[in-house]
């Protein structure tokens, strides 16, 4: 069968400059470029013929439908694809297009475009599913002069059902500034649409549509008119419906009306409660209505619910990187600085490739911190591997006027190959305003003249000569500033600094020259030389330029001459609400609150909505506050609860004994990082606790019990702090490490952090090392304690209480120590790829160690018998993983079927570890295989008398609970013990409800002892019966004892959505299909697996099933078209299928060819397989018969 084939169909004017974009982005995907050009004045026909296209001169008539519709007629293609000049294809989707070609059933396919906006950038812009790909046949035709619709042609023939959305991308470029300037496209498309009007009785589409372009021309009171008007008789499934909606909401914004838009925005959730954009409209509107709760409230709900579905319009980001953003800069506002750094860096993990959300975390970081903090946090926090994101980091840093630590990073991205004109221009800037003047100019003089930020290196190198008073040079790099009030500020700076009189500059001059002047001003106080930033505020002498280099002077610590200088501008006319709030800070800081309060009160009524005023006012109420109750008696009480120190203290606990050597390191590596020690000494023979105490530590004696988890807790119980880091005297925290931690402390909705562990192995510490991830640093809670007496653990504690969502990977590590030899002959705690243990067993041949953990990652990957010769080679008696070497060895074995040499190696170990509950648990399943079921239950009931092995033993979940009882159940069904079977059965369930196996056997169970309906009523306790998947798993339980007939009860109590709707899974309607064929209903089975779209996993099982109902029934015509349709999912099936279907109907002369009798044999023993299950034995027969002749 031909594949079939796709038209492109496109019309056109003018659009030389998009059309190589366009029709490039088809090339290899379409048969036929039709291009319909409307009256072009450029080279279009030209650049398409060029491109393959074959162009049709069609004369403009005012309508869209009318040029689409010519294009239709001349398409060939089997399908057409329709595009505009201004559109392109996105490449990686195009294989996508070819298999919807095959796809059976449909007739028209919704892509979504993307209409980039603003200076355009393809990760952005508005989506907006668009009916772009349909069948090509000549009743299909589009209507409306304008917005065009080719979809009511396709309801009327073809139904709702015959149409889907896809996830396929089109960007549109017509939405572009400039695009829409050059066309004008608003007027012209109003004017059409207003002919449309004059031509025929108005729909709520065309409504709709003129409110769009009244929109956009910024008449908002008509454009809601005619929205109201759209909505009369407005159907809420079109197409279009949801886009209204938004648009409506943005109208009555827009005219002031804000709660009647969240009101109406609020109704429209219950039409479209899953439609993502209409909660993110609502959180912008309680931002502008000063309800930031609510606000945080509707963007927490946008991130819940991620992006809208496809067949909605949208805005790219809604559900994520957006949401992220706008929470962070709602938590900045609020001075929730912490909260706002985890906003923005979930707003950078949704969207790697934008840098920007960087830039916003180093904001908040400078504002609310110290550029040490900054930089901890950047580093506990990212990774930046690439020469760019040094770069990014630096220059973010740069523009928050902090040049010391852009430096590291700038240094980062030259050891990462990083020289190109932006690398020089920074570094420089960096190097001038850190006092390395010299390198400055080297690095600045490197930038080429012609690159785009030649016009920034020339600045800094005017900046660099007047610092170093080379007031000839500055003039020269002077005169080739392009900018020509710049130019003349620059002249006049030269002039002052050589002591030469200068006439004013004019005010328009220094209008156009203060940004300027300003940038020159802060790089100069950065630069320390306030004598030349004296020289440069001579041309302050605005108002406005006074309060702006007031605040430059005071974020760069200049706050005497901040003050003077805000003074000057406030006093003078400005009303700068930030400028008001810097000088009521200094105010505050020099104790005068009554004056500080003044300046909040003008920053208020210059700026009302301004949050960060209020917050800063209140914190200067309370500070006052303070002050007066200083003067009291007995208020130390009442100034501490007002004082507040909210910096979370960290505790260093430990557990030691005999560490006098290595203690000394350890302890080392945290002085200055925690804010206390304790360390719980479990019977030290040496030195220990003095070394311990001369660190400051508090130290405990506790005799050892043998129990790891219970000394831990101890010291747990000693701690103050709010915050636990736990370590171990052979570890230390790597150098420069320990300034990070800090940053961590106030990551909110954190709970514990796991560090890096760096586990040395070999002669000494060096590059011979691997790695793992430990929890070393959680919050001090009652809830979180270790538990197992070896190998203790704390992280499953957390996780049960908090989640998934609570534990964070820190970039910070532990270097560990312990694995060094001869330590690492008695350890095994990490884990390590193929190549790094084999590269290490050839360095160290005689290690064992390193045997063992090769033996582990051979099994892992199946290599059994490699496996077991490398696990050998590491036996060592007395050694700590031997235990599990020794299970690992019986698997292998077991794996391959060496049963009784298995069991053996398991009895004799199981005399050296009597409490590793897994040698138990795996001899139990060899007995099972080998069908001894007396032997088998033995040791399933000694599993659980034992427990979950202790955490010394590498065990596997559930071998001493839920897991042992199930195979408990399978052993005393072996031995016809059904109720005791039933009994483990229900037990497993109820230790580990999420472990289904059970099920299936206790089903058959409870079938044999009480017949099908008392086991279905019985089985419903383990299910919440109001959830589809609950119900699904009960159908499929008891379809596996044959009871189809209940089965298809709870089947029909899934949600129509779920059962028919959900053409991603479509496994309801499948499993009722079943259901319905095995109690002989076969014409409703047929209609439930035709709800079965493609793209489900169950579209090939479905199409199977229903080509046997048309064998059994003797219909040939329809088993050979379903045969057809298979072909199209699985061609070797399709092609056995057609072959049988053609001999049992005698269609005609039959023969397998080369290649195709594997694939025949297979279709006969699954279709005799299938007809079995139904009982259709005859059918199964012949079918087997017909594989035994071919």
């Amino acid at each position: 069968m031909s594949s079939p084939t796709l038209s492109l169909c496109l019309i056109a004017r003018d659009e030389a400059t998009n059309l190589p974009r366009c029709l490039s982005s088809v090339q290899g995907l379409v048969d036929q470029i039709v291009v319909v050009d409307t009256g072009s004045k450029d080279n279009t026909i030209e650049v398409a013929r060029r491109l393959g296209a074959e162009v049709y001169l069609f004369p403009w008539t005012d309508s869209f439908s009318e040029a689409r519709n010519r294009s239709l007629e001349l398409a060939r293609g089997d399908w057409v694809l329709i595009l505009d000049g201004d559109d392109e294809f996105v490449a990686e989707d195009a294989p996508l297009v070819r298999e919807l070609l095959i796809s059976p059933g449909y007739e028209a396919f919704f892509l979504q475009t993307i209409n980039v906006l603003g200076t355009g950038t393809p990760e952005g812009g508005l989506r907006h599913p668009t009916l772009r790909l349909f069948r090509n046949r000549p009743e299909y035709r589009y209507i409306g002069r304008i917005h065009e619709s080719v979809i009511p042609s396709i309801l009327e023939r073809a139904g709702r059902e015959a149409i889907r959305v896809t996830d396929i991308r089109v960007r549109h470029y017509g939405y572009l500034k400039q695009a829409v300037q050059e066309k004008d496209k608003a007027h012209r498309n109003l004017a059409l649409l207003e002919k449309e009007m004059a031509s025929r009785e108005p729909d709520s589409f065309l409504f709709y549509n003129l409110g769009v372009e009244y929109m956009r021309l910024g008449n908002n009171s008509r454009a809601l008119e005619h929205f109201n008007l759209a909505e009369k008789d407005i159907q809420w499934r079109a197409a279009f419906a949801p886009s209204l909606a938004r648009k409506k909401a943005d109208c009555l914004a827009i005219l002031g009306r804000r709660q009647e838009a969240l009101a109406y925005l609020q109704q429209m959730t219950t039409i479209y409660p899953d439609f993502t954009d209409l909660f993110y409209q609502m959180g912008f509107l309680c931002i502008e209505e000063g309800d930031f709760p609510r606000a945080v409230q509707a963007f927490n709900k946008c991130l819940a619910m991620g992006e809208a579905p496809s067949h909605y319009p949208g805005e790219l980001g809604v559900g994520g990187t957006l949401a992220w953003r706008v929470l962070g800069n709602i938590y900045e506002l609020m001075l929730e600085r912490e909260k706002a750094c985890e906003a923005f860096r979930q707003e950078l993990a949704s969207n790697p490739r934008d840098m920007r959300p960087l830039g916003r975390i180093i904001r908040a970081l400078l504002a609310g911190g110290t550029e040490e903090e900054a930089v901890a946090y950047l580093e506990a926090c990212f990774n930046f591997p690439t020469p760019a994101a040094n770069l990014g980091v630096a220059g973010f840093f740069l523009a928050q006027g902090h040049p010391r630590p852009a430096l590291p990073f700038l240094e980062a991205a030259a050891r990462l190959g990083a020289g190109d004109d932006y690398c020089h221009t920074l570094l420089g800037e960096a190097l001038l305003l850190t006092g390395e003047g010299e390198k400055a100019a080297r690095a600045l003089e490197r930038v080429d003249c012609q690159s785009p930020l030649y016009p920034r290196a020339l600045r800094n190198m005017f900046l660099y000569h007047c610092l170093e008073r080379d007031c000839s040079r500055a003039g020269e790099l002077a005169a080739r500033e392009t900018d020509m009030p710049v130019r003349e500020m620059y002249h006049y700076l030269c002039r002052s600094l050589a002591g030469r009189p200068s006439p004013a500059l004019e005010a328009e001059t220094l209008a156009a020259a203060g940004p300027a002047m300003l940038d020159l001003l802060e790089k100069t106080i950065i630069a320390g030389d306030r004598e030349l930033a004296g020289k440069i505020l001579e041309l302050a002498v605005t108002p406005d330029l006074a309060a702006a280099a007031g605040k430059a002077a005071y974020r760069h610590g200049w706050q005497e001459k901040a003050r003077e200088l805000l003074l000057q501008g406030l006093e003078g006319g400005c009303q700068d609400d930030e400028a008001a709030r810097t000088l009521a800070r200094i105010c505050r800081q020099e104790k005068a609150y009554e004056a500080s309060a003044a300046w909040y009160a003008k920053a208020m009524e210059w700026d009302p909505d301004n949050l960060e005023t209020y917050v800063e006012a209140a914190r200067n109420c309370r500070e006052e506050a303070m002050a007066a109750l200083a003067g009291l008696p007995d208020t130390a009480a009442v100034i501490a609860a007002l004082a507040g120190d909210d910096r979370p203290r960290l505790s260093l606990c430990m557990i030691v004994r005999d560490e006098e050597e290595r203690l000394p390191r350890c302890l080392a590596s945290v002085r200055g990082v925690v804010d206390e020690i304790v360390v719980v000494d479990t019977g030290s023979r040496d030195n220990t606790v003095d070394v311990a105490r001369e660190f400051g530590a508090r130290v405990y004696s506790l005799p050892w019990k043998g129990d790891f988890a219970a000394a831990r807790n101890f010291a747990l119980e000693q701690a103050r702090g709010d915050w636990l880091l736990v370590m171990d005297a052979d570890e230390e925290l790597k150098s420069g490490d320990g300034n990070k931690i800090r940053a961590l402390l106030t990551i909110d909705g954190v709970e514990a952090y796991c560090f890096q562990l760096v586990n040395f192995y070999g002669r000494q510490a060096g590059c011979d090392y691997v790695t793992d991830l430990a929890c070393r640093m959680f919050k001090n809670r009652p809830a979180y304690s270790f538990r197992r007496a070896l190998h203790e653990q704390v992280i499953d504690q957390i996780l049960a209480v908090r989640g998934p969502g609570a534990v964070k990977v820190a970039n910070l590590q532990v270097l560990h120590y312990g694995y060094l030899a001869p330590v690492a002959d008695r350890k095994n705690k990490s884990r390590r790829n193929m190549e790094i243990i084999r590269q290490a067993v050839a360095q160290d041949p005689e290690n064992k160690f390193l045997r063992y953990s090769l033996g582990v990652e051979l099994l892992n990957q199946g290599a059994y018998e490699e496996a077991l010769l490398r696990l050998e080679e590491a036996w060592q008696p007395g050694c700590s993983y031997m235990s599990d070497l020794v299970l690992k060895m019986a698997v292998c074995l077991r794996e391959m079927r060496r049963h009784t040499q298995a069991l053996r190696l398991i009895e004799q170990a199981a005399r050296v570890y009597p409490d590793f509950t897994d040698l138990f648990f795996l001899q139990g399943e060899i007995h099972l295989e080998q069908g001894a079921y007396r032997e088998a239950a033995a040791c399933f009931e000694k599993c659980l008398e034992m427990g979950d092995a202790p955490v010394n033993y590498a065990g596997t979940s559930g071998a001493g609970s839920f897991r042992a009882l199930y195979n408990l159940g399978r052993a005393c069904e072996g031995l016809d013990q059904t109720e005791k079977a039933i009994a483990a059965y229900r037990r497993a369930l109820q230790d580990n409800p999420k472990f289904h196996l059970p099920l299936y056997p206790l089903a058959r169970g409870l079938r044999r002892l009480y017949g099908p309906a008392q086991a279905a009523a019985s089985l419903e306790a383990f299910f919440d019966l109001s959830r589809t998947a609950d119900l699904e798993l009960l159908a499929d339980v008891l379809m596996g004892c044959g009871d189809f007939d209940l089965a298809l009860g709870y089947l029909e109590q899934v949600a129509p959505q779920g059962r028919e709707d959900n053409p991603g899974t479509g496994r309801p309607a499948y499993m009722q299909g079943l259901c319905l064929a095995h109690l002989g209903r076969n014409s409703e089975a047929s209609r439930c697996w035709q709800q079965v779209r493609p793209g489900s996993a169950y579209h090939l099982s479905a199409l199977t099933w229903r080509y046997l109902l048309a064998l059994r029934a003797g219909d040939g015509e329809q088993a050979a078209g379903l045969a057809k349709e298979i072909a199209l999912a699985s061609p070797g099936t399709g092609r056995a299928y057609g072959l049988i279907a053609d001999i049992l109907f005698q269609a005609g002369p039959h023969t397998t060819g080369p290649g195709c009798q594997g694939e025949l044999d297979t279709a006969l023993k699954d279709l005799a397989a299938r007809c079995r299950s139904l009982g259709d034995h005859k059918l199964a027969e012949r079918l087997t018969a017909l594989g035994e002749c071919a």
